[in-house]
Order: C-alpha cells, then structure tokens, then sequence
C-alpha cells in the first residue's frame, strides 16, 4: 500500500509539473491554440496578412517585423514550427 501511495503522490507531482513545461517551451498548448485561431484558411500557415488580421500592441510595423524575424525560410507564410519554436 505504502508504494501505491508513492506512485500516486509522484504522478500528482509530475502532472503539475506539465504546465510549467509547456509554458517554457514556447508557450505550449497556448501557442499552438493561438496558431490555429490565426490561421483563417486552416491550410496549416499563417500569412502575412492573417498575422496582422489581429491587433498588435506594438503596432503593425512592429508586427511586420516580427513576422519576418519568424519566417525561417522565407516563404512568406508561418509555419506551426516556426510560429511556435521549442526552447
């Protein structure tokens, strides 16, 4: 009985853990959520234009660069990878 509890109390501890993991790497579940509420088409990238679809706190120009600094490969859309990196 005396296991049992062990396990029990260590699978709490690892399940409250899980949160935190995902908010360190790169926001988790969140950021995929995120993703896919901007991706309008749900062809699985984010444009540009769906990118600024939203407001931005600091700015659309500030978005726009944001954006770029993202798109790994240039191709003008994000991808879920690039939108969400791990850390």
């Amino acid at each position: 009985m005396k296991v049992l509890k062990t396990a029990v109390f260590a699978l709490s501890i690892a399940l409250a853990a899980v949160p935190a993991l995902a908010q360190r790497q790169g926001g988790g579940m969140r950021c995929f959520q995120r993703f896919a509420e901007l991706d309008a088409d749900k062809d699985g990238k984010v444009t540009l234009t769906e990118f600024l679809s939203v407001q931005h706190p600091r700015g659309s120009d500030f978005a726009k660069q944001m954006f770029t600094s993202k798109d790994a490969n240039g191709d003008g859309a994000l991808t879920a990878a690039e939108f969400c990196p791990s850390n």
